[in-house]
């Protein structure tokens, strides 16, 4: 159960809207209504709409900010899950790059893209499916031998703001309610009661809460918790993945700032494993990584901070990471997580497939309820919006 502070956060209570008799009205506002605005429900809106339905977005006035914008933008081609990994991981990196490319909808921004070429380093000398090892190597890499592996990185930020400027018009915020009614479900939100044939819950955490307020019992969802680590000072770019045997130790990710600074965004098992420890011990493993995997130290002057973030999921028996995305449909609500996030066209086109062909198109100008609710503003990035506590890494 998410506490109170985490339920406002997403922009969710836990009351039904009123019906008064003199409120009601003849007829849907719209056909679909989105809650949630992250990667996977931007990539619903975009799907929804550019198939013909008429469909909007009610998420929290911060995009992204709870599993998208931590998810250091890999787009996995499946090498990661294929190292002693029985589950089955299909390319699906190549659908990102058609739509980099222009090949394929969205057409997205080659300026999201921050590198094309990640770097595996550690126990991985042997490996056939590595690219050649990398000649110019910044000093806090020591001796270690790096290879290349195509892979894509991206900054998810830029990549939900181009979605969210394309269905501008669609894209709204505020604190969501919501009761079933004859026919549909009835939204109420900043003082607006929208009515919707459909609904489509894409947020992430918040689908358990809406999904209990709509009646549906507890224990659908699951939650494996990080806590991802960051460094910033005068550091290299570096995108990759430290390897320990068949684990992934550390996974870096750079996100560039002003005057030479930059800040290292590092997951991996070491956000996966002892997420709940104390600002102390969770330094002193920190340094213990950054010793095994960066024996050559870093620069003077970094500071190191972390951010506790919940990756939410469909439950699964074992409590492991779900094979696949899940777009479910149960008591008439659809539910969307798309695991990861190279996975959300998928997702998104999953749930496309379990609606009715639209009847008509969109509409340029939407009337009534929708112009009154505040358009969602751009996401920023998780430095940003996080409220960090940096220490001196000395």
């Amino acid at each position: 159960m998410l506490d109170l502070h985490r339920i406002f956060e997403l922009g969710l209570t836990n009351s039904s809207p009123k019906t008064e008799n003199e409120n009601m009205r003849v007829g849907f506002d719209t056909e679909i209504v989105v809650v949630g605005g992250g990667i996977a429900g931007f990539f619903v809106l975009d799907r929804l709409r550019s198939a013909g339905h008429h469909a909007h977005l009610i998420g929290c006035p911060r995009p992204g900010m709870d599993q998208t914008q931590w998810s250091q933008g890999i787009l996995h081609s499946g090498w990661k899950y294929h190292r002693g990994d029985p589950r089955p991981f299909p390319d699906l990196a190549k659908t990102w790059q058609d739509m980099f490319e222009g090949r394929a909808d969205p057409q997205l921004p080659r300026e999201a893209i921050r590198t094309t070429n990640l770097w595996v380093w550690g126990d991985v000398d042997a490996d056939p499916s590595l690219g050649p090892p990398v000649m110019d190597l910044p000093d806090c890499l020591g001796h270690h031998q790096v290879h290349h592996l195509e892979e894509t990185i991206i900054d998810p930020g830029r990549v939900l703001d181009h979605l969210r400027q394309k269905h501008q018009s669609y894209c709204h915020h505020g604190l969501v309610k919501a009761a079933r009614m004859a026919g549909g479900f009835e939204i109420l939100t900043k003082g607006e009661r929208i009515l919707t044939k459909h609904l489509v819950l894409a947020a992430g955490a918040g689908n358990e809460a809406l999904g209990m307020m709509l009646g549906r019992a507890p224990g659908f969802m699951q939650r494996r918790p990080l806590r991802m680590y960051l460094i910033r000072g005068s550091l290299p770019d570096i995108y990759g993945h430290a390897m320990r045997q068949k684990e992934v130790a550390l996974t870096i990710h750079t996100i560039p700032a002003a005057h030479n600074q930059r800040t290292w965004v590092i997951g991996g098992a070491l956000a996966e494993d002892a997420p709940e420890l104390h600002a102390d011990d969770a330094e002193h493993r920190l340094r213990n990584a950054l010793m095994s995997f960066l024996p050559g130290g870093l620069p003077n002057g970094c500071w190191w901070s972390s951010y506790r973030i919940d990756r939410a999921e469909n439950a699964t028996t074992d409590g492991q990471r779900p094979d696949d995305v899940c777009v479910e449909l149960v008591d008439d609500v659809h539910y969307v997580w798309p695991t990861k996030l190279v996975l959300a066209p998928r997702a998104a086109d999953t749930l496309l497939s379990m609606l009715p062909i639209p009847t008509r198109r969109p509409e340029q100008n939407d009337p009534g309820v929708w112009q009154n609710l505040p358009q969602l503003p751009p996401p920023q990035g998780p430095i940003q919006e996080a409220e960090l506590k940096w220490r001196p890494l000395t």
